[in-house]
């Protein structure tokens, strides 16, 4: 072996050192940038998995508030229902209570009736007893 053929050698061999130092570099960064997505990805996954938890807590909050809904809109029709039942009941009362006191008249031919009796006497006017639905109104009992 010659000398020249030596340096070529030797200048071939500085070459391909040089080439798999600058191979060897951009595997390091290549590496060092899948590290780097690799921990982007991992961060990625643990917010989605946050998410996810959030999301199944908001859904389970839906469905309870849905359900209280749900049965607030029967309490309110269940008291709906009794409040016009009673209307009705006081309704009737008090037509009885009309019908009683006048007869077959209306209510306000018994205050003139009522007035005209206590005038005759020479008292001074009381008005008339209450009809049931203004004392369920004003809350007073018989």
């Amino acid at each position: 072996m010659n000398f020249a053929q030596f340096f070529r050698i030797d200048k071939d061999l500085v070459a391909l050192n040089s080439r798999a130092n600058c191979q060897q570099k951009d595997i390091g960064t290549i590496e060092n940038q899948q590290t780097a997505f690799t921990e982007q990805i991992l961060e990625l996954f643990q917010k989605v998995s946050k998410l996810e938890e959030t999301c199944t807590m908001k859904d389970e909050c839906i469905h309870m508030l849905e359900a209280k809904v749900e049965q607030g809109k029967v309490t309110i029709d269940w008291y709906a229902d009794i409040i016009e039942s009673l209307q009705m009941k006081v309704c009737r009362c008090n037509n009885d209570v009309v019908k009683t006191v006048s007869g077959s008249g209306t209510r306000e031919e018994s205050e003139l009736e009522y007035m005209s009796e206590s005038s005759k006497e020479g008292e001074e006017y009381t008005p008339p007893p209450p009809d049931l639905m203004t004392m369920v109104i004003e809350e007073r009992t018989l």
